[in-house]
């Protein structure tokens, strides 16, 4: 980009540049504008300090979403929203009020993360239906059991909503 404003800076048209270098035109002026004003440019790109996590800790954020999926408890993106805001939180991390107010992460936030992490959107639901991961799922049940001794009156099947859909009047 400093090489584009350099060119207009030089007398060629912006338009010229902007095409030459593949890059917007407006975008181009006002890097333009800068160098001249400022001799130099700062910042080009995204603002990191405006970056809510470091690059640690958004890795450990992507390693817990992973690990969630390995074991079947895959996340919504709603939940990823809640989660960062809960880490956030947890660490004593300042973030945008929005995220205070809704209690939960930014929707461009989220947009954003998963663009950073592109490894996420292969791995929430896709494996449930893998059989390999089937089969890992029954061989930890299997563990577990074995481990922990339980019996045939130890284990309970239970409703995900737990609430009756027909009713018989008394």
């Amino acid at each position: 980009m400093e090489r584009a404003a350099r060119k207009v800076v030089d007398e060629k048209k912006l338009w010229d540049v902007a095409k030459d270098f593949e890059v917007n035109f407006m975008m181009l002026q006002r890097y333009c504008k800068k160098l001249r004003t400022d001799g130099k440019i700062t910042s080009v790109g995204y603002a990191s300090p405006r970056a809510v996590f470091t690059k640690e800790q958004e890795d450990l954020l992507v390693t817990y979403i992973l690990k969630a999926a390995k074991i079947y408890h895959g996340l919504t993106p709603f939940d990823i929203l809640s989660l960062a805001y809960d880490y956030a939180k947890a660490n004593e991390i300042k973030c945008p009020d929005s995220w205070s107010a809704n209690e939960c992460a930014g929707v461009d936030w989220f947009s954003k993360f998963m663009k950073r992490n592109s490894n996420l959107s292969r791995s929430h639901k896709s494996e449930y239906g893998n059989e390999l991961q089937s089969n890992k799922f029954f061989d930890n049940l299997t563990e577990v059991l074995d481990c922990y001794k339980f019996e045939g009156h130890d284990i309970y099947n239970c409703e995900e909503t737990g609430v009756t859909t027909v009713q018989r009047p008394d």
